[in-house]
């Protein structure tokens, strides 16, 4: 039902910011109690499946709200523990986090994949991970995107990306 209200909404080119909603809802703090982890869980399903279906649209009729999707997302993952994907398989933050990564992935591949110029967000996140320390966040991330895309027109992003591994090794 969520669903065909939400399809209803992007094909009446009128969204409610109901893609920010469910974005602001996963990336919400942890110390709000009235939004227990498995809500944040199911928004963050739904919006990547909504995402997946609307992507193209949503840049066509609400760019400015994909745009804060995109950035709500990113720094929701910038500002996580670094070891937010360790731990028990069930852990609340552990199953949003790996939500968000995908969510983020799912994004940039299918921009990718859609206009290999339109690489804004990838380029964010792989210059994120080639600029900061080591992050298995980020790390998860990247390795999630480039097996995603499987495509050979990634090469571009791979000297910048294996210098970065291997200042984190060095």
């Amino acid at each position: 039902m969520l669903e065909s209200k939400i399809n209803e909404s992007v094909q009446s080119t009128n969204t409610n910011n109901v893609f920010l909603i469910l974005a602001t809802v996963l990336t919400s703090p942890a110390t709000l109690p009235e939004i227990k982890s498995s809500t944040k869980h199911l928004a963050g399903v739904i919006l990547k499946n909504m995402l997946k279906n609307h992507l193209q649209i949503l840049k066509q009729i609400a760019p400015t709200e994909l745009n804060e999707v995109k950035n709500r997302l990113f720094i929701f993952l910038t500002q996580q523990p670094l070891l937010a994907l360790e731990g028990s398989k069930n852990s609340p933050l552990r199953k949003v986090v790996k939500e968000t990564i995908l969510i983020l992935c799912k994004m940039c591949v299918a921009e990718f994949n859609h206009n290999t110029d339109d690489t804004e967000l990838m380029r964010t996140i792989f210059t994120h991970f080639c600029e900061s320390s080591y992050n298995p966040i980020f790390v998860r991330l990247v390795y999630q995107v480039l097996k995603e895309a499987e495509d050979d027109r990634m090469n571009e992003f791979a000297g910048p990306l294996l210098r970065a591994c291997l200042g984190f090794m060095g």
